[in-house]
């Protein structure tokens, strides 16, 4: 499976493409305008996003997906370590899975999961 992460800390970043390298194919953009130009030159399986980022956030992505790629949108998930009131209301909204930092493997397996589903559907 072809991920990518949306991350701005650098060593979280490294943790999750250290834990799933293993298995997927794993890309890394530090901020959303990086993030955009890597899903314009390749074709994700699964996106695992920030939500609180300095140069934008996690939902401002995920309002790009729905106008340019909806297609991605089932296959795409959060990350946060807390979000404001207005932010989680968005995030919470989409029906993504939210995976609450820190979080175990099981979680992430399980979100991985229902990307490898968009697949086969």
């Amino acid at each position: 499976m072809k991920l990518l992460i949306i991350e701005d800390d650098p060593a979280i970043a490294r943790g999750l493409i250290r834990l799933l390298k293993q298995d997927h194919e794993v890309q890394w953009a530090p901020d959303i305008a990086e993030a955009k130009t890597l899903v314009l030159r390749t074709v994700f399986d699964g996106i695992l996003s920030d939500v609180m980022m300095p140069a934008g956030s996690g939902a401002d992505f995920h309002r790009w997906l729905v106008v340019h790629h909806p297609h991605l949108l089932p296959r795409m998930a959060f990350m946060t370590g807390g979000m404001a009131s207005e932010m989680s209301g968005y995030v919470r909204g989409t029906g993504a899975p939210v995976l609450e930092k820190p979080f175990l493997l099981g979680p992430l397996n399980d979100v991985l999961r229902g990307f490898s589903k968009t697949q086969e559907a």
